[in-house]
């Protein structure tokens, strides 16, 4: 009897455990870094430094179907979909982007201030049915990120 017991404990977990293709894990692989720096080289994404762009002021647009339309998800992290974090390898502060818009090619408008904007076109692909990843950004029509070169850099410099 106890044996029994034991067999269809067993049983039951095999039954439950066995899945025909689970779906493991969700990809989201569209961060985009970039750096900011003055004529002077001066790092404009360094809060300590007076001439820098406050990340309190910063806005970041999607174009959706003709639309732009301000980015802001109360459920996350990261609300306005980017942070700026210091690299401390480089000793330099990089913005995290997490750029979007319309699928597959997306156009995200970083708003620095009232006066001042930068527009980045991506290409994005589908994994699946779990996931997307970026795989392309143009700035003023030059492609600046392509995961299938290696003369496009991981961290774009921004001179503004």
């Amino acid at each position: 009897m106890r044996l029994d017991k034991i067999v269809l404990i067993l049983f039951t977990f095999l039954l439950v455990g066995c899945q025909e293709n689970p779906v493991c894990c969700t990809v989201i692989d569209i961060g985009f870094d970039l750096t900011v720096t003055d004529d002077q080289g001066n790092d404009l994404l360094d809060q300590n430094n007076p001439n820098s762009f406050k990340e309190e002021f910063i806005n970041l647009y999607y174009m959706e179907e003709g639309e732009k339309v301000r980015v802001f998800n109360g459920g996350l992290d990261h609300p306005k979909n980017f942070f700026i974090y210091k690299d401390e390898q480089n000793d330099n502060y990089v913005m995290r982007v997490f750029l979007g818009g319309d699928y597959p090619i997306g156009e995200t408008i970083i708003e620095w201030n009232k006066d001042e904007s930068d527009t980045f076109v991506s290409e994005m692909k589908k994994l699946g049915d779990s996931g997307i990843i970026l795989t392309k950004v143009w700035y003023q029509d030059d492609l600046v990120y392509d995961t299938k070169s290696l003369e496009t850099a991981s961290i774009f410099s921004l001179t503004k």
